[in-house]
């Protein structure tokens, strides 16, 4: 009987330390509610200084980014704990690490059927490691390769992803990235990138429509990539700020002010840790893990 109570003991135990063990190092499956039959769930993951944005719909998925270097085994973990093991589409904004770092971790780890990329000149980009060896990839594992840049759709069940950016040549790497736009029956949402003054004054000189409901802020919040022309032209309810702990004051008070001034409610990975965004085309719930 000793024995027995003993050996139930160390089962606990061990059963307790291994859900700390996955807790500690990410893997657990966050205690989000599970999207309704008619809702999409967007998850932008916490993963500190970069983006790694998880969209799932009720008919396919899809990953804007992927998070640093250091970041590619958390995003893959989190992809893993929601039972997806295949991806529509992998958009990656720019070849920056802090965008294109665990590209290798998800393309090595899941079904991917096609990849969107900006071109970028050779001049802007020197140190294009990653970049080559996500192009090598792609190749090895015969995945579909699309040049991200304005004008360029496509349809992952009842989710239309339109790239709006880049729309011309620029000086800076930022403003290469690809800027989408989600629409999902009435509802929209716009995803920044890191983008900067040029590829926002290109977008304010077109007709295109920026009109969203959430923004995913550009660059982490910065100062400079973000004006109070863009932010009147989107008109957003919600704001999402992926950023960590830096040393370049990121988000800017300057950024949360003209959030404020447009009445964006916001939301920060540093301070909620990964949040959940679920829509249904019309009514909005947002969850966050902290």
């Amino acid at each position: 009987m000793i024995r027995n109570k003993k050996r139930q003991i160390v089962i606990i135990s061990a059963a307790v330390l291994l859900l700390f063990v996955l807790y500690l190092f990410g893997l657990d499956a966050k205690n989000f509610s599970e999207p309704k039959e008619n809702e999409i769930v967007i998850y932008f993951l916490d993963t500190e200084q970069s983006d790694a944005i998880l969209i799932e719909g009720p008919d396919g998925t899809v990953l804007i980014d992927s998070g640093d270097i250091d970041k590619g085994d958390d995003v893959v973990s989190f992809i893993r704990s929601k039972n997806i093991d295949k991806l529509n589409a992998f958009i990656v904004t720019h070849p920056h690490i802090d965008h294109i770092g665990g590209a290798k971790e998800v393309l090595e780890n899941f079904k991917v059927d096609t990849v969107y990329m900006p071109d970028i000149p050779d001049e802007l980009y020197l140190d294009t490691v990653y970049y080559n060896e996500t192009l090598e990839l792609l190749k090895a594992n015969d995945i579909s390769f699309k040049s991200a840049k304005n004008g360029i759709s496509f349809s992952v069940g009842g989710m239309n992803f339109d790239i709006l950016s880049p729309m011309g040549e620029y000086s800076a790497v930022n403003d290469y990235s690809a800027v989408v736009k989600l629409k999902f029956k009435t509802s929209s949402f716009l995803f920044c990138g890191d983008i900067e003054e040029g590829a926002e004054k290109l977008l304010l000189e077109s007709t295109t429509d920026l009109s969203a409901d959430l923004i995913k802020n550009p660059h982490h919040g910065a100062a400079s990539d973000l004006n109070e022309s863009f932010l009147l032209r989107v008109k957003p309810r919600y704001a999402v700020i992926t950023v960590g702990n830096n040393n370049y004051g990121h988000p800017s008070y300057k950024t949360l002010e003209e959030l404020n001034s447009v009445g964006a409610e916001v939301y920060r990975t540093d301070t909620c840790g990964t949040i959940a965004v679920f829509c249904d085309g019309t009514n909005f719930k947002i969850e966050t893990e902290n």
